[in-house]
Parts: C-alpha cells; structure tokens; sequence
C-alpha cells in the first residue's frame, strides 16, 4: 500500500510541473490580452518558440505595432511577469492541497 501511494505522489508531481509552465505563460498573456482588450486579436502558445508565447494584437490602422513608450512597455512586462509568478504560486498551492487531500484519503482506506 505504501509503494503504491508513493508511485502516484510521484506521477502527480512530474503532472504538476506541466500545468506550473502552463499556468505561468496563460496569466502572463491573458494580462496583456485584458490590458488591450480592444486590440487583443489571439494568444499564441509555442512551448518551442524562444518567447514562449505571445499576445496578437491589431490597431486600428491595420498594424500589428503600436508606438510604444519604452518605460509603459517594460513596466508592463514586469507587471505581467509578477502576475504569471502569482497565479503559479497559486496553482501550486492548489494542487499541493489537493495533493495532501488525496493522500490523506489514500491512508484513510
């Protein structure tokens, strides 16, 4: 009983890992994509792409760029760095609680 309890600790970690990255770029590009809902076109994700991912967005004048003021944009990307960080931690606790929950009922039996 106890080996099997072991193998599926282990299994949902390596599982966690996964949704840790996943969750991390999802809040990063979803705050730039409500930071320019008028504009947000789609939110590409390409794990192999050197970004990661990246916000598509379209202006007005048909361009895919906007002028953009060098300090507003890097502190955007800071702001958007400490949310993707928050939500990780978040789904890390999460899935810690589920963790110990599930192990709690697996000891129970």
């Amino acid at each position: 009983m106890k080996l099997n309890i072991i193998i599926i600790i282990i299994l949902l970690c390596i599982l966690m890992i996964p949704g840790l990255l996943f969750t991390e770029i999802l809040a990063h590009e979803l705050y730039h994509a409500i930071y320019y809902k008028e504009y947000a076109k789609e939110i590409c994700v390409d794990i192999n792409h050197p970004l990661r991912s990246h916000t598509v967005l379209r202006f007005e004048n048909g361009s895919l760029l906007l002028d953009y003021d060098g300090e507003a944009e890097k502190l955007e990307i800071e702001q958007a760095e400490r949310i993707g960080k928050l939500a990780s931690i978040v789904y890390l606790i999460v899935f810690s609680v589920v963790l110990f929950w599930f192990i709690y009922l697996m000891k129970k039996k």
